[in-house]
C-alpha cells in the first residue's frame, strides 16, 4: 500500500508541474522536458518496483537460506523445489 501512494503521489506530482508549466511556453527546451518529464514519470515507479522486488527476493532470500534449518542439515532450500 506505501508503494501504491508513492507512485500515486509521483503521477500527481508530475500532472501539477505539467499543468504549472503550460503557462510558461517561453522556458528553453519545454517540448523536450515534457517527453522527458512523462517519461521519468511513467518509468521510475516501474524502475523502482523491479528494484525493490529484486533487492527483497536477494537480501530476503539471502537470510532465509543462510538461517533455515535446511541449510544447517547440509542442504539448500531450493534443491526441494
Amino acid at each position: 500500500m506505501k508503494t501504491f501512494w508513492v507512485i500515486f503521489a509521483w503521477i500527481v506530482f508530475g500532472i501539477v508541474a505539467i499543468i504549472y508549466q503550460q503557462g510558461n511556453w517561453n522556458a528553453p527546451a519545454n517540448e523536450l522536458f515534457q517527453i522527458w518529464f512523462w517519461v521519468g514519470v511513467f518509468a521510475s515507479p516501474w524502475i523502482g518496483l523491479i528494484l525493490v522486488f529484486k533487492f527483497y527476493k536477494m537480501f530476503w532470500g539471502g537470510l532465509t537460506r543462510y538461517t533455515s534449518r535446511e541449510w544447517h542439515r547440509g542442504y539448500y532450500m531450493d534443491d526441494e523445489l
